[in-house]
């Protein structure tokens, strides 16, 4: 769940930056030090109820000094901080946190705990700041965030396959489990044995970084079985196309996702796995891991070539 947040924070995040033109840095150092601690301040302002909003007079003074202070060079001084933020995400690692689980806790759930507790401090004190305006504004918050999700994962996020691994040749089927993907596969084409594929898989395999038993995988695990059973399904029904496993770059908005992560969790990240199939009309990627965490398994084109 930690790493699923913190991905959906990040597409989210990117796009905005793409939709303004800035880069994600700015938008990270916008949102939330400018933006989130603002609304903050002007809910403390009505909870204390002063008759001037002084803390949020306070907090915009303070960017009003940095912009006009970083004017023409306000990106190199979010890159700056930006960076400044991460070392100090960082430090976590002596509580025994990477860099994604100190993200989530510290920019996902403080925030919202924060939130939490100034809207019941508002509701409480003061009755015309009564629920349902609350309730009404989290959920269209909800139904936007909804909507860019999805046409971020649906539009943006392309997978881009780069070496076929040898060693990742097959996931080993029991007798029983082949007998039952060739029953149950009896008579479908292509596009519906990968459909069958992927739901297999996602029935089968938890996503683990630190797998702890035969049913728990990370995305090595689930392209192996997914090509396992796609091939069984796609030679039982005499289909011309073949599953191979790779490896290769998850892109979003253009940017190596992969890359990003491996900045700060280590090589772990640098690459992602995941299926090619291979037809005589083109080749095509299918992603079973995305497909068992989102529910979109990431597909794109590819070169009408085995790689």
């Amino acid at each position: 769940m930690t790493y699923v947040l913190f991905a959906v924070v990040m597409l989210l995040l990117m796009g905005i930056a793409r939709l303004t033109g800035l880069t994600y840095n700015t938008i990270n150092i916008l949102v939330y030090y400018l933006l989130i601690p603002l609304s903050w301040a002007w809910m403390t302002d009505k909870v204390i109820g002063w008759h001037a909003p002084w803390l949020t007079v306070a907090w915009s003074a303070v960017w009003i000094v940095i912009f006009v202070a970083t004017a023409g060079r306000f990106q190199l001084w979010c890159d700056w901080a930006f960076q400044k933020s991460v070392d100090f995400l960082l430090w976590f690692k002596h509580f025994k946190w990477n860099y994604y689980v100190a993200s989530v806790y510290i920019c996902v759930w403080v925030p919202l705990v924060v939130y939490v507790v100034l809207a019941w401090l508002l509701i409480r004190q003061h009755p015309q700041f009564h629920w349902q305006p609350w309730a009404i504004g989290a959920a269209v918050f909800l139904a936007l965030s909804w909507i860019a999700w999805e046409v971020t994962i649906r539009w943006s996020v392309k997978l881009v396959p780069e070496h076929t691994l040898t060693t990742y040749i097959s996931h080993p089927l029991t007798p029983q489990q082949h007998q039952k993907v060739v029953e149950d596969t009896r008579g479908m084409e292509q596009k519906q044995i990968i459909k069958y594929a992927l739901e297999a898989v996602r029935r089968t395999l938890n996503f683990n970084l630190k797998p702890q038993g035969p049913g728990d995988g990370v995305c090595a695990d689930f392209a192996t079985m997914m090509a396992s059973v796609a091939n069984v399904g796609f030679e039982s029904n005499a289909v011309e196309a073949k599953a191979v496993v790779v490896d290769g770059q998850v892109r979003a908005y253009g940017k190596d996702m992969c890359g990003i992560l491996a900045k700060y969790g280590g090589d772990y990240f640098a690459s992602h796995i995941f299926v090619q199939i291979i037809t005589p009309g083109g080749n095509y990627c299918v992603d079973p891991t995305s497909f068992a965490i989102f529910g979109h398994d990431l597909r794109s084109s590819a070169a009408a070539r085995p790689l």
